[in-house]
């Protein structure tokens, strides 16, 4: 649908009553009707109805939180890129088919450059079924030679130690991004065009598991690596990963106090992951930065600072960098629960 026929389109007043229980009653409630506002616009009557009691389910009593969060993501994301369309006069498209019948979450134009993106959210049920069960959790990043092995070792440690413990080791999900990859480069297409970007959103919990997330691409066997466990031609047309913490920020609210503008893509933490298989030239990336703020310059300046071996920056760089982020009052992140440090 093209911003001209969306603009022309008779809005609807919707009655909402919310029911959702992962919708509290609250600064995030109240807020919501902000991101709806802006992307509705460019949406038929239709695509609005589906998006309000199908998508995010507001009227439903019971539902599931992963299939909520995910239409939750998808609404801040493309409502944010709907709104620098408007603000900007340029064109936005809501489900835009560039590989029929597939298509992808939203595509905007600016400055002659097409941005194509795709959203996912990951489904931490799993995981937080292996919190819930164990007394301490061990985090692996990438698929490190002999890690099995020595969860194992740690495990028969902790059971047997005078005070046993359970261990448990935290849900890799790299399979599940590769997925996400191949996913999306079938709803992009095979045909690479000099003026687009391809962009995958992937919502994420908190800044270790943005790490993890962050190494499944960069760390060992990692998805952009040259050992990649996965043929990379599968998805050598996505340009760009786009990390943000909308997980973290719109799900699990009830210790989440100190996060604020929870449907503001802007306010939320986002780093960028450009795939070394792309041909797209530098200007397209720093292009897509403008749109949106990515948080990779200031913290690759922090890591500078940071006096530990290259090989400790990757793995609790991002944790330091966060940390002194609220440190300095800026929650884009809660931080962890105290019982958890």
């Amino acid at each position: 649908m093209t911003n001209e026929l969306a603009q022309s389109s008779t809005e609807k007043n919707y009655d909402i009553k919310v029911r959702n229980p992962f919708v509290p009653i609250g600064p995030y409630r109240e807020r919501l009707p902000t991101p709806l506002s802006k992307l509705f616009p460019f949406l038929t009557e239709q695509e609005r109805e589906d998006l309000i009691y199908t998508k995010l389910m507001l009227e439903h009593e019971t539902c599931n939180q992963s299939s909520y969060v995910q239409a939750a993501c998808e609404l801040t994301v493309c409502s944010w890129f709907a709104h620098v369309a408007t603000s900007c006069g340029e064109r936005f498209e809501y489900e835009h088919m560039l590989a029929p019948p597939k298509d992808v979450d939203c595509a905007v134009w600016h400055q002659g450059t097409q941005f194509n993106i795709e959203v996912k959210c990951a489904d931490y049920a799993k995981h937080q079924n292996i919190v819930a069960e164990s007394d301490f959790i061990i985090h692996g990043l990438g698929r490190m030679d002999g890690y099995g092995d020595a969860v194992t070792q740690l495990q028969d440690l902790f059971g047997t130690s005078a005070t046993p413990a359970i261990l448990g080791a935290a849900h890799h999900m790299d399979c599940k991004l590769k997925d996400y990859l191949v996913s999306a480069q079938e709803k992009f297409g095979d045909d690479v065009h000099a003026d687009s970007l391809n962009v995958l959103f992937v919502c994420v919990d908190d800044q270790m598991d943005m790490n993890k997330w962050i190494a499944y691409l960069n760390g060992p066997r990692g998805l952009f690596t040259k050992h990649s466990f996965e043929p990379q031609e599968n998805y050598k047309n996505v340009d760009l990963v786009v990390f943000s913490n909308l997980y973290h920020r719109l799900a699990n609210l009830e210790q989440k106090d100190k996060i604020t503008a929870h449907w503001d893509l802007s306010q939320a933490f986002n780093f960028g992951v450009p795939n070394p298989q792309s041909t797209k030239v530098d200007d397209l990336y720093s292009l897509f930065a403008h749109l949106l703020p990515i948080e990779n310059n200031e913290f690759f300046q922090f890591l500078e600072q940071l006096k530990m071996e290259e090989w400790l920056k990757s793995a609790i760089g991002l944790c330091h960098y966060v940390g002194d982020q609220i440190a300095r009052g800026v929650h884009k992140f809660q931080g962890y629960p105290v019982d958890e440090v």
